[in-house]
Order: structure tokens, then sequence, then C-alpha cells
């Protein structure tokens, strides 16, 4: 896989994960994902168990589930994108998990699940309502018709 595409498994497993905290799926998703941080050594996978049980408890003493949820979203898309840059070949495996994840999570859980659509160098994501649009031009976007795009002097 390309690293964009690495980058939106990441994303999208995050927030499929953290849809699972504290639900009856959780426990066999916690186990798959530390044996995928085994790639990374015993070390790699008992950390990572730490995190998935402090990830967890943190939601499950929450008042607003939701919300801690999408707290630990950016936590846990970056430790799957550090992991996945370690070890791009466990990509498959963590997507083929994901996508048994996402179909075990309970309905309101299933609504977490993150839709990212790339094509032409442009990614849309959806997540929760929220729209984010991330995308490099290889060349500045042109001013208006009319308009040169500098400044009279004076002006900002």
């Amino acid at each position: 896989m390309l690293a964009a595409e690495l980058a939106a498994l990441a994303s999208t497993s995050a927030v499929t994960l953290v849809a699972a905290m504290t639900t009856d799926a959780w426990g066999g998703i916690r186990s798959g994902v530390a044996r995928l941080f085994a790639h990374g050594g015993e070390a790699s996978r008992q950390a990572a168990e730490i995190q998935l049980d402090s990830s967890a408890e943190l939601v499950a003493r929450s008042d607003d589930k939701d919300r801690a949820r999408q707290s630990l979203v950016g936590l846990w898309t970056l430790e799957l994108e550090q992991f996945l840059g370690q070890h791009p070949a466990a990509a498959d495996d963590l997507q083929a998990l994901m996508a048994h994840a996402q179909a075990v999570l309970p309905q309101p859980q299933q609504l977490w699940v993150q839709m990212i659509i790339s094509h032409g160098g442009l990614s849309v994501g959806v997540q929760r309502g929220n729209v984010v649009i991330h995308g490099v031009s290889s060349h500045p976007a042109a001013p208006p018709a009319g308009e040169s795009g500098t400044q009279p002097e004076g002006q900002p």
C-alpha cells in the first residue's frame, strides 16, 4: 500500500477501534490489535495492550462515552500510523480485523465508522457529520477572474 493508503487505513481503523471500546465485541478486537502489534515484538504487543486497556478504561469511566471516544481517535490514529509505518506488511491483517470489527459492532457504534474517499490527490473524510478535506495542490490556486492576486500598496 502507498503511504496515503496506510494513513487512511490508520485513521479509519482508529475510529473503528475506539467505537468498539466498552462493547461486547471489545475483547476480541482488543486481542486482535494486540496480536498485530506483536509484529514489533513482545514489548510492542505488551505496550499496545496497556494502551488499549487504558483507553477502554477512560471510555468506561466517562459520563459522555462518545466524547471520550472522539478524544481517543487522534491518539489511536497516531499509534496505528506509526505501527503501519514500521510494519506495512501488517496492513492487510489490520484491514481484515477492522472489517470484522465493523461487522460485529452494535448498531450505535457502527455509526462511528469513518468513510474516506480519495481521488485525484484529494481525500474527503466524513465522521459524525463533519467533513474534513485534505488535498495537496501541485500549483497555487489562481485568483478569481479579473483579479491579479496582488494587493494595492498600503493594503494588507
